[in-house]
């Protein structure tokens, strides 16, 4: 992967120029999310660094038929934890159990956010165990390709189309939701 673009994506990609429009357009919701979950606009903008620099490292998995914001939003507020989780030694600084609570509250703010956010979790419940094992796996715990496709002994190219076939799943059911809401 080169510095400057993403790994997967290369120049000319609409992928690209769509994931940058939506990374740019992004930055003030973004900001205003994480200084409302941190109270600080110091570590709102190195809290921003790294939400960005993970979706720049993640672009190639971004497909431009869907929101942008509530997949930023959902990396964003991991990044907040792994802050309070880095700053947990000082004395000073939430405990990661109430950060998850002023996380969840913060995501009120952002009604645009908010229902799909619900749906997603409504849908994640209506899935089979394996495919909510999968989900946790790669995007909770943050696993890879190769490290599921060893924990469960199945191929690479296997769990990775599994998930391919989920998220598809998991989007129509939110369109659906959304569109009964609305």
């Amino acid at each position: 992967m080169s510095e400057t673009e993403p790994d997967g994506l290369g120049r000319g990609d609409p992928r690209l120029d769509r994931f940058i429009q939506c990374l740019t357009e992004s930055q003030t919701s973004l900001n205003a999310y994480l200084v409302a979950a941190l109270g600080n606009y110091n570590d709102a903008g190195d809290v921003l660094q790294r939400t960005n620099l993970v979706l720049w490292r993640k672009a190639r998995e971004f497909d431009p038929d869907y929101d942008f914001m509530p997949w930023a939003v959902a990396i964003a507020r991991l990044e907040v934890l792994a802050f309070y989780r880095d700053r947990s030694r000082d004395k000073h600084v939430f405990s990661e159990e109430l950060a998850v609570k002023m996380l969840d509250t913060t995501t009120n703010l952002f009604p645009d956010i908010s229902p799909r956010q619900e749906a997603l979790r409504s849908c994640i419940s209506e899935l089979p165990k394996t495919s909510q094992h999968l989900i946790k796996l790669r995007y909770e715990d943050g696993a890879t390709l190769l490290q599921i496709s060893e924990q469960i002994n199945r191929t690479e190219n296997a769990v990775k189309f599994a998930l391919v076939r989920i998220r598809k799943a998991l989007a129509k059911c939110i369109r659906s939701r959304i569109k009964l809401q609305g």
